[in-house]
């Protein structure tokens, strides 16, 4: 994906610019960030994403029991904490909501985890369910030959 974006010097920068936000400058932790985006990959079963934030998600920390669990949708598995049980619980009510929390569940989250992280946890969503999907569906961006992912 990264030499897609090399290739278009409009979008280049402001996709770096982003990207590195949210992975290197989140209030966000970055256990919690990955237990989101492989929520949303199983949920909306996007390839490349699980892919890609599989061996994320190890790097920060998630145990493979955890990534099995999140794999076979069992959500009610995953989450060390509180905390961390709140970002996969929201992550599922704002998939099934599209795109909205209720008040309860906003307040939970800055209870759970601070309103500068649930601010990022939307930025997170919003960008590992809608921008980067979007753009490696639309250039048929897929998993490397021989990799593959059965939902």
């Amino acid at each position: 994906m990264l030499r897609l974006f090399a290739n278009s010097p409009n979008v280049f920068r402001p996709y770096v610019t982003m990207s590195n936000a949210l992975m290197h400058r989140s209030a966000l932790p970055e256990r919690m960030r990955e237990l989101a985006t492989l929520c949303l990959a199983q949920r909306m079963q996007t390839d490349y994403e699980w892919w890609e934030h599989v061996r994320m998600g190890a790097e920060a920390g998630l145990t493979s029991d955890e990534i099995a669990a999140i794999h076979a949708g069992r959500l009610d598995a995953v989450g060390s904490d509180d905390a961390e049980r709140f970002v996969v619980r929201a992550t599922d009510e704002w998939l099934a909501s599209s795109g909205r929390l209720s008040d309860n569940t906003w307040a939970d989250g800055i209870e759970a985890v601070g309103e500068d992280a649930l601010i990022d946890l939307a930025f997170t969503w919003a960008w590992w369910s809608a921008w980067v999907p979007t753009v490696a569906r639309t250039f048929d961006i897929r998993i490397p030959t021989g990799d593959q992912i059965t939902w």
